[in-house]
């Protein structure tokens, strides 16, 4: 499926590149060679094998270097441009359990609804398992003064857990590691008020261990941290300079973003965002070795999910 969303993608951008140029007056014998697929993939493959591409995020600045060497090495004059933007980094989240051997799990926070930002979290209490927090499944359970899980696929429901006093609230993954999660699932977890509880994700394995202490009636302790930060943020580009000597002062750009978004900042490998990446540098590499009559610019922009900043610094540094 995602071998055949790939060629999909790549015959659309390469109708897009060839008919305009096809069309174009005067005509040239130029054309567009077939981008590697393979090359794609590879792409794609280790910028979303990136735990995080969020900015600011260290994933976020290895993509920067990634796409930095590899427009070097095909032997263009790459140019990298930077400014600043505001995110929300975790400075730290784990969970100490009450066994014997105090037991320590990474844990990552949830996207900030305000409150939760900036202050330090220590929270202590039982820990208890509620499911998908359907109310058969809240019947019975201690809820008040708990840190409750609840399954990541869960709707609205966590949204109870507060109102039965739920001192902290842990989404976690029980799925097999290796599957995607739907955004609309992420959706359900943003809100736009601030709260005043602390809510965390359990990747799979931590997730294994957390529900096996809910059996055994284990409490645990929550330590955690997320602070807006300014943070330096990224755009990457060049020229491809063109071989018609008539043309070449015309320019085609072709921009593609390489950051993610995530409603968990510190977890956000961001696939589908990253084949958009994995084209431009696949047509920067045909187009390098195949000049088209026009110029092109190549532009990797940063900033994305921060309100498109890498796309607004880029054209209004050139309005000024």
């Amino acid at each position: 499926m995602a071998k055949f969303s790939l060629i999909l993608i790549v015959t659309v951008i390469i109708l897009t590149v060839y008919v305009p140029l096809l069309l174009a007056e005067p005509q040239s014998s130029w054309y567009i060679p077939s981008l590697n697929i393979n090359a794609i993939d590879k792409h794609v493959s280790y910028l979303s094998s990136l735990k995080s591409r969020f900015t600011g995020y260290p994933g976020y600045y290895n993509a920067t270097q990634y796409i930095y060497n590899y427009l070097v090495s095909l032997g263009l004059n790459v140019k990298i441009e930077e400014y600043e933007v505001v995110v929300p980094i975790e400075e730290y989240a784990y969970l100490t359990l009450s066994d014997e051997n105090k037991t320590k799990l990474t844990l990552h926070m949830l996207f900030p609804t305000g409150i939760d930002v900036g202050n330090a979290f220590n929270v202590t209490g039982k820990l208890v398992y509620v499911g998908k927090g359907e109310l058969e499944e809240l019947d019975g359970k201690e809820i008040n003064g708990s840190i409750v899980l609840i399954d990541y696929f869960s709707s609205w429901n966590w949204r109870l857990l507060p109102m039965l006093g739920a001192k902290a609230i842990i989404f976690v993954n029980t799925g097999k590691g290796e599957g995607l999660i739907p955004r609309i699932a992420s959706e359900y977890k943003i809100v736009s008020i601030p709260t005043g509880y602390i809510r965390l994700y359990a990747d799979f394995n931590e997730t294994q261990l957390l529900i096996e202490a809910c059996k055994k009636g284990l409490n645990a302790t929550i330590n955690a941290k997320m602070t807006w930060k300014k943070v330096k943020a990224y755009n990457i580009w060049t020229i491809i300079e063109g071989s018609d000597p008539r043309l070449k002062n015309e320019y085609i750009a072709f921009f593609a973003h390489y950051d993610t978004f995530s409603v968990v900042p510190a977890v956000a490998p961001g696939a589908s965002d990253t084949i958009s990446i994995g084209i431009l540098l696949e047509l920067a590499r045909v187009l390098s070795e195949n000049p088209p009559p026009r110029s092109v610019v190549i532009v990797a922009l940063g900033g994305h999910w921060q309100y498109l900043a890498g796309a607004r610094y880029f054209t209004e540094y050139r309005l000024r």
